[in-house]
């Protein structure tokens, strides 16, 4: 899908989905417009099916931008390049709402998130794993507000980010305490009032779990250079 132009969809401009086969079929959504004047719905929601590419699109002024909300296990999800702009709850929501899927290899790489309330926020745990978080450049409104929350993930790399906050309490990063392995490498952070909330309590000898508040010292820390202003 290429080059569409999707306005007021108020419900869900496009579901992606396979019900006969949740681990098959590769698709691309790219360079599309979704606009919705009244801050309602979601853009784009993935349920099932194989490999989904989610490449230069422009998603603005809705509730969630773009929703993985697996109803059968699957892998291989990119989501690259796009400018996500003014959404009510989050720019990327993941979550399960019901059975017993599991998701992998999801890779969020090099996006622009402005004015959103959450940016990337995971609402639900156990499902999630081999998560890479790179290179995104986001924006949030004022208020307790998250650019990454992780509510349970196995397996991650949240690196090269950029996380700015405008006033509220908000917190670049945060890892849930039944996430394991998560790496945070090097972060930009401006005007925040938590960069990282750490609460973890699984130790990896060969993991970062690089905080400003870290589970305890027990834990064996990769701290790498991070800019704080």
């Amino acid at each position: 899908m290429r080059n569409c132009y999707i306005v007021n969809s108020v419900a869900i401009g496009v579901r992606v989905a396979n019900t006969y086969s949740v681990d098959t079929g590769d698709s691309l959504i790219t360079n599309c417009i979704f606009d919705e004047s009244l801050d309602a719905g979601t853009a784009i929601e993935q349920n099932s099916s194989g490999g989904l590419k989610i490449i230069g699109n422009k998603i603005l002024n809705h509730a969630i931008a773009i929703d993985l909300d697996p109803v059968g296990s699957s892998s291989i999800l990119l989501i690259q390049g796009n400018s996500i702009e003014n959404q009510g709850t989050s720019g990327i929501v993941l979550q399960r709402t019901g059975g017993a899927a599991t998701w992998s290899d999801v890779m969020i790489v090099g996006n622009h998130f402005a004015n959103n309330v959450h940016a990337i926020a995971q609402s639900t745990d156990g499902w999630l794993s081999r998560i890479l978080i790179v290179g995104n450049i986001i924006n949030l409104v004022s208020g307790t507000n998250y650019g990454v929350n992780l509510a349970g993930a196995d397996e991650g790399i949240i690196s090269g980010n950029m996380f700015m906050g405008n006033g509220g309490a908000p917190v670049g990063i945060a890892i849930a305490v039944t996430s394991a392995r998560i790496v945070v490498g090097m972060n930009y952070y401006y005007n925040l009032t938590t960069n990282v909330s750490n609460l973890s309590t699984t130790s990896n000898g060969e993991v970062s779990f690089g905080a400003d508040g870290s589970a305890g010292t027990v834990y064996r820390l990769l701290r790498v250079p991070n800019v704080v202003v």
